[in-house]
């Protein structure tokens, strides 16, 4: 999550790689639930070493231990990311200006 901020738009690759190794991983957590063609790709932000990996066989523990060091999932509006802020200071910004919001819509109706 910290590599969100940095990354533009076109640092974002729609990869089948995460979700093979995201499959191999699931396949043991939940059944075998797993993403399926037409829906088999993810947005990701671009990892340095995305390519040459594509073609390894991986096991559960080495797919499980790169996806969480190498992929941050992301779309395409990651650009307009400025920061990443804890759920608590989200909520209480959003409860601050909503008060403003009232104050100033009070004063028009008065």
């Amino acid at each position: 999550k910290n590599r969100l901020p940095a990354a533009g738009c076109d640092d974002v690759v729609r990869t089948r790689l995460y979700d093979k190794l995201n499959n191999k991983c699931q396949k043991e957590e939940t059944n075998g639930l797993l993403w399926r063609h037409p829906y088999d790709t993810c947005g990701v932000i671009r990892p340095e070493t995305w390519a040459e990996d594509a073609t390894k066989s991986w096991t559960t523990e080495e797919a499980r231990a790169y996806l969480k060091s190498n992929f941050a999932l992301a779309g395409d509006g990651v650009g307009s990311i400025n920061g990443i802020e804890d759920a608590e200071e989200i909520v209480k910004n959003i409860a601050g200006d909503m008060s403003s919001a009232l104050v100033r819509a009070s004063s028009l109706v008065s």
